[in-house]
């Protein structure tokens, strides 16, 4: 139920992204608005980039164009190997930095190990693009299955929600690791608005 696909998304738009990720630092555009220490200034999230101010230049609409085809992809890939009849919407699409002394513990999307609730149980799957490969540790690993995935650009990863694919991220040693997230659902009242989903 983990699948990976190599080279998923284009030169064209991973060289853009990469590009994209640049000028975002230049700028210091990192979204600074969640309180959560972990996440402070971590990522951008795709909602953000057709607003003018902060974004909605020209840069942010056509990375914002080129996430929504990545995750329209994505959606389909993840629809196709696991045979659904159903449609799926993303809640999250953004773009995630990992600076040095980021981890992640083993947790899983959408259940907790001990059955109490969890903040998102409608996160049925999971899918995360790797976009650089220059740091070191970083690397996504699924404890209970004695599985990991070392980060190589334009690579795909996707799992279910569940419990039973607790995974984490090792801590990066050096560098920055930059990826794209989302986590779908079947419930569209969960989608997010960067565009109604086709």
């Amino acid at each position: 139920m983990i699948s990976k696909v190599e080279n998923f998304i284009s030169e064209e738009d991973h060289k853009f992204l990469i590009e994209y990720i640049k000028y975002l630092e230049e700028n210091d555009k990192w979204d600074k608005s969640d309180p959560h220490p972990s996440w402070h200034g971590r990522y951008v999230h795709a909602n953000l980039l057709a607003f003018k101010g902060m974004f909605g230049t020209d840069k942010d609409i056509e990375c914002l164009e080129i996430l929504i085809g990545i995750r329209n992809k994505i959606r389909d890939h993840i629809i196709n190997i696991r045979n659904l009849n159903v449609s799926l919407y993303s809640d999250t699409l953004q773009i995630v930095r990992w600076l040095p002394g980021n981890e992640q513990h083993p947790h899983a999307d959408s259940e907790n190990p001990d059955g109490s609730p969890h903040p998102y149980p409608w996160r049925e799957h999971a899918s995360i693009v790797y976009l650089n490969d220059e740091f070191d540790g970083g690397v996504t690993y699924f404890p209970e299955l004695n599985v990991d995935s070392k980060p190589t650009p334009r690579t795909l990863v996707t799992f279910p929600g569940t419990k039973e694919y607790m995974h984490g991220v090792t801590k990066v040693d050096n560098g920055r690791r930059y990826t794209i997230a989302s986590f779908w659902t079947t419930d569209p009242l969960r989608g997010i608005l960067v565009e109604n989903e086709d």
